[in-house]
């Protein structure tokens, strides 16, 4: 894998047959999630360089599904394998590990940005929370249908967790009396491909 810098811009030449499943910008920051990687790649925009390097696998379950900036210094991402890690950039750590109580493959990962992480699991469409205070603290929910399906992708704030299914879009609504709560629009949220 190497890098060719092209005037005001860096292409990251990937090995045949390796293609990107998943990809976070932060301010400089790109976080990548080629096939074959148990953790991303992390390139500075600036440098043209790449921070975290390279983790070649050739176990299946280990490719990173989904990468999201948690804060400007650490990185989440979750894995097919069911592992949940927050990565610190400044020293290229893993700083927190968690993993599916189930051992199920996670979809989707989302961050407060503090103390909660929330991803999106392949089976029974269940989603799990976690508390990076401590590792054991986990609450799992699952959103009923007809019939099973993965989580693929989820937002939530304060007030509500929404998530989208196969064929559906579930939305929990946090608030108790949600007649005197103001309503968000989420629709730009989620696009129809």
């Amino acid at each position: 894998m190497e890098v060719l810098v092209v005037t005001d811009y860096a292409v990251l030449n990937l090995s045949d047959g390796v293609g990107i499943r998943c990809l976070s910008v932060h301010k400089d920051m790109v976080a990548i999630g080629p096939n074959g990687n148990s953790k991303p790649l992390l390139l500075d925009m600036n440098t043209h360089q790449l921070v975290f390097s390279p983790d070649a696998t050739t176990k299946t379950r280990q490719i990173v599904r989904d990468i999201r900036w948690h804060d400007e210094n650490t990185l989440l991402y979750v894995t097919h394998a069911g592992k949940l890690s927050l990565a610190d950039i400044r020293s290229a750590t893993v700083v927190y590990n968690a993993m599916d109580p189930f051992q199920s493959s996670m979809y989707c990962v989302k961050s407060d940005g503090d103390r909660t992480i929330i991803v999106g699991t392949a089976e029974n469409s269940r989603v799990v929370f976690f508390d990076v205070r401590n590792n054991a603290c986990q609450t799992q929910m699952y959103f009923t249908q007809k019939r099973s399906s993965p989580i693929y992708s989820l937002d939530f704030d304060s007030t509500k967790l929404i998530a989208a299914a196969d064929r559906s879009v579930a939305v929990l609504n946090f608030n108790v009396n949600a007649s005197s709560t103001f309503q968000r629009d989420y629709s730009q949220r989620f696009h129809i491909f």
